[in-house]
């Protein structure tokens, strides 16, 4: 089954996510919003990452540039059917990026090849190596044996 995502961000970065309910009952494929990061799997999270850092960077970039910007909405799936290419075979990111404001073609465009270049889809699209170690030592304080919420 596909995980989706969509996030909402405004020009002062305020951001809401909203994930499809799962399931096979009439409240199914309905969008909810998020109220605590732990209602997303971690492949929603990955998607947040994906969007917000995009958003981040649109607003940004049009906020320097003086571009009537107004709101990104963002639409996110992460497949779970492999996709071939070439010789690799690899999972599927699809994101479909919708705004209000009033863009000139030119801004648009622009809008549109900045969107490539958020850190995150950097990352993604290249891969990325994980080495992940283990720290053997136990925390003791009494500070950390609890987290403060």
């Amino acid at each position: 089954m596909d995980e989706y995502l969509q996030i909402r961000q405004d020009f002062e970065f305020r951001t809401v996510f909203y994930k499809q309910i799962p399931g096979n009952h009439a409240n199914h494929g309905r969008l909810v919003m998020v109220n605590r990061f732990q209602q997303l799997t971690p492949f929603q999270m990955l998607l947040g990452s994906l969007g917000v850092c995009t958003g981040i960077l649109l607003h940004s970039y049009a906020q320097e540039r003086q571009i009537d910007l107004k709101m990104l909405i963002f639409r996110l799936t992460y497949s779970h059917e492999k996709i071939q290419t070439g010789n690799d075979v690899l999972d599927l990111i699809e994101q479909t990026i919708s705004y209000s404001g009033s863009l000139s073609e030119e801004e648009n465009d622009r809008l549109e090849a900045v969107s490539r270049h958020c850190a995150v889809h950097h990352i993604l699209q290249k891969g990325i190596q994980i080495e992940t170690r283990w720290n053997k030592r136990q925390i003791m304080g009494e500070k950390e044996k609890q987290l403060e919420i």
